[in-house]
């Protein structure tokens, strides 16, 4: 389910870079079954692409690789999280992973033992959320000690957590972002910022974690929407990563068949999750 929009606004008030990215690679993950997968997270860990899915009967975390034309699993990793599970966000510190399962409103540090809920003091902000609009995105500053936890929306929030104690340390929104545009669905913490794609004004923001201004805007509308799969008016974007040179997105298709348009430039088809690289501005 996603919340419908058309484009982004930004406040005057906040001076921005914009950039338009430019795409490098369309590239599909082939799945070695017939169950749907709902790309909705990926990270580097140990020098390898790791992926999640929303799906309840994806019990895995997913080692993938890159090859010529496409992406393929290679290996298999149990999670063991507890049931039903709706896995929307991973993220990784000190070489630890962490992932939050919006199913029951939890965020998980996996350790050698299994996963360990973490506990966080939301302080009455966890009641009565609708179904997916919950915790689509997380970040760590592991040299902080801060967890970011993001609510997609109604209502859109920030919460910063310590995570040496679970207090709530602050709970903010993005002010120069109009709440009924766009919704937050991954997020990545890197070099002291905050970075959050929004999926469906198709951008990633750069934000100060210090005053949550939005500096710097990468737009990848031109490549957006029912671009990939149709027919559909919403953003897929579901998992974020950022290389030195480049940014990934992974795409949530919910099951839709590529557009004619996707399969004829890019050669793709069926029905796999999508990754796409764009180039990475300069200063982003």
């Amino acid at each position: 389910m996603y919340f419908i929009c058309f484009q982004l606004v930004i406040s005057n008030s906040v001076a921005q870079q914009i950039d338009s990215l430019t795409l490098l690679s369309a590239k599909q993950l082939q799945i070695d079954d017939s169950l749907r997968f709902d790309l909705s997270g990926m990270v580097q860990f140990n020098e390898q692409c790791v992926v999640i899915s929303d799906k309840n009967w994806n019990t895995d975390l997913y080692v993938i690789k890159e090859e010529k034309d496409h992406w393929s699993i290679q290996d298999k990793i149990p999670h063991q999280i507890e049931k039903p599970l709706d896995l929307e966000a991973i993220a990784v510190c000190d070489s630890i992973i962490y992932i939050s399962n919006e199913a029951n409103h939890s965020i998980y540090k996996m350790t050698e033992n299994g996963p360990q809920k973490l506990a966080l003091d939301w302080k009455d902000q966890i009641k009565n959320w609708k179904k997916n609009t919950g915790l689509e995105a997380i970040a760590v500053d592991c040299d902080g000690g801060i967890l970011y936890a993001l609510k997609e929306r109604s209502p859109r929030f920030i919460a910063q957590f310590s995570l040496s104690d679970g207090q709530m340390m602050n709970l903010v929104d993005l002010s120069a972002i109009s709440d009924e545009d766009t919704d937050f669905c991954d997020a990545l913490w890197q070099d002291g910022y905050l970075y959050i794609l929004l999926r469906n004004a198709c951008a990633i923001v750069k934000v100060n974690p210090k005053t949550f201004e939005v500096i710097h805007i990468a737009s990848y509308a031109n490549n957006c929407k029912n671009y990939w799969y149709s027919p559909t008016f919403f953003g897929m974007a579901e998992a974020l990563w950022l290389t030195n040179d480049e940014i990934w997105i992974g795409l949530d298709n919910n099951g839709l068949e590529v557009s004619p348009k996707a399969a004829e430039n890019y050669k793709l088809q069926g029905t796999a999750p999508l990754i796409i690289k764009l180039k990475r501005p300069a200063g982003f």
